[in-house]
C-alpha cells in the first residue's frame, strides 16, 4: 500500500503525546496541566492501533512470512530494550546493593506484564512494569490474531471487537500476562481500522465520534489502555474515533505547512525506535540524571529535551541495527526546511 504523509504525521502526533503524557508519571517536578493530560490519555495510545489496522494485511495463505515479519518488527525491538532495561538495572542494583531493584526489573520483564499486577502477586518486589515497549508486545498478539481471523471475510471485524469487548470486560477485574490481555483489546481498534481503509465514513457517523469524544472529555470518562480497561466500551471505542479524526483532519492541514510536515513526518517514520529509546530514557532515568534538578519552571522546555535527547538516539540505534546509511533517517532536505 502507497505510503500516506497524513499518517506518518500522527504517528508523529501520537508518539510526541506519548512522551507529554509520561512527563507527570516519570518527571515529577514537571506537570503538564491536567487538561492537557485528559486530552492525551482519551485516544494516544489506541489511535496508533487503529493506523495499524489500516495497514494490516488479511490471510493470503502466506501466514509464515508475515508471522516472521510480526516478529522481526515487534518482538525483537522489545527484546532488545527489556535486555537493555534489565543489563543497566542490574549494574546499578549491584552498585547499590539494591536486590528489590534487580528483582523489580526483572520481573516486570520476564512476565512481561504493563500493570506491574503479577509480579507483585507471585512475590517480586513492587516495579513500574515493562514501561512504554508494553504497546509492541499488544500489538504483535492483535495482529498474529488478526491474521487467523481475517480468513472468517466479512465477519473478521464483528470477531475482532467480539473479542475485544471480552477481553475489556476482563481487563476491569483481571489482567494477563506477555500483555495478551492489552492486544486483544486492542483488536477491536485494529478491525476499526481494517474498516476505514475500505469505507467510506459517513458524515453522521463521523459527527457521533466526534460528539462522543467530547462527552467522554466533559464527563472526565478515563480509558487505560495499558491496563485493557475500557469501562464503557461502546462508547469509548467511538471517543478513540473521533479523536482520531480530528488528528486525521489536523494531520490534512499540517502537511500543508513544509517544515511543520518535516518535523512530524520524520517523529512518525521513526515512531517505533522513539518508542524504545524513550522505554530506556524513562527505565533508567538517564535524561533526569542527566538533568539533576528539574525545577517547576522548566515545565515547557524539560518534555522537549527528553523528545531532541531520545529521538537522536533513535537514529543512532536505526543505523546501528539496519545498518543503512544515516541520509535514509535524517533526510537533509526536512532538516533545511524545519531550520
Amino acid at each position: 500500500m502507497e505510503r500516506r504523509v497524513e499518517f506518518d504525521i500522527m504517528k508523529g502526533i501520537g508518539i510526541l503525546l506519548v512522551m507529554l503524557g509520561h512527563t507527570n508519571i516519570f518527571y515529577g517536578a514537571c506537570q503538564i496541566p491536567f487538561w492537557c493530560n485528559r486530552i492525551i490519555n482519551s485516544f494516544h495510545v489506541p489511535m496508533f492501533f487503529i493506523i495499524a489496522g489500516y495497514f494490516s494485511k488479511t490471510y493470503d495463505g502466506s501466514w509464515k512470512e508475515s508471522l516472521r515479519k510480526c516478529v522481526k518488527r515487534l518482538l525483537f525491538p522489545f527484546l532488545i530494550t527489556a535486555g537493555i532495561v534489565v543489563v543497566y538495572n542490574a549494574a546499578v542494583a549491584i552498585k547499590r546493593q539494591d536486590l528489590d531493584l534487580l528483582w523489580g526489573v526483572m520481573g516486570s520483564y520476564l512476565i512481561g506484564d504493563p500493570t506491574h499486577r503479577i509480579p507483585d502477586a507471585i512475590g517480586f518486589p513492587i516495579d513500574m512494569g515493562v514501561g512504554p515497549v508494553w504497546f509492541l508486545l499488544a500489538l504483535f498478539w492483535a495482529k498474529v490474531a488478526f491474521l487467523f481471523i481475517s480468513r472468517a471475510g466479512k465477519w473478521t471485524e464483528v470477531i475482532c471487537v467480539t473479542i475485544s469487548i471480552g477481553c475489556a470486560g476482563f481487563g476491569i477485574f483481571h489482567t494477563l500476562p506477555f500483555g495478551l490481555l492489552q492486544g486483544g483489546t486492542a483488536l477491536g481498534f485494529l478491525a476499526v481500522g481494517h474498516w476505514c481503509r475500505s469505507h467510506k465514513l459517513p458524515i453522521w457517523l463521523m459527527v457521533v465520534c466526534v460528539a462522543c469524544w467530547i462527552v467522554s472529555l466533559a464527563f472526565g470518562l478515563r480509558i487505560g489502555p495499558y491496563s485493557a480497561y475500557y469501562p464503557l466500551y461502546p462508547l469509548n471505542i467511538l471517543s478513540v474515533c473521533g479523536a482520531s479524526l480530528c488528528v486525521f483532519w489536523l494531520s490534512k492541514l499540517m502537511a500543508r505547512v513544509s517544515w511543520v510536515k518535516s518535523f512530524f513526518e520524520m517523529l512518525g517514520r521513526n515512531s517505533m525506535n522513539l518508542l524504545c529509546v524513550h522505554t530506556v530514557d524513562m527505565r533508567c532515568n538517564l535524561v533526569r540524571l542527566g538533568i539533576k534538578h528539574v525545577s517547576s519552571s522548566m515545565i515547557v522546555a524539560f518534555p522537549w529535551v527528553c523528545l531532541i535527547v531520545d529521538y537522536t538516539f533513535s537514529i543512532v540505534v536505526a543505523f546501528l541495527i539496519k545498518g543503512k546509511r544515516i541520509r535514509q533517517f535524517v533526510d537533509t532536505s526536512r532538516i533545511r526546511n524545519i531550520l
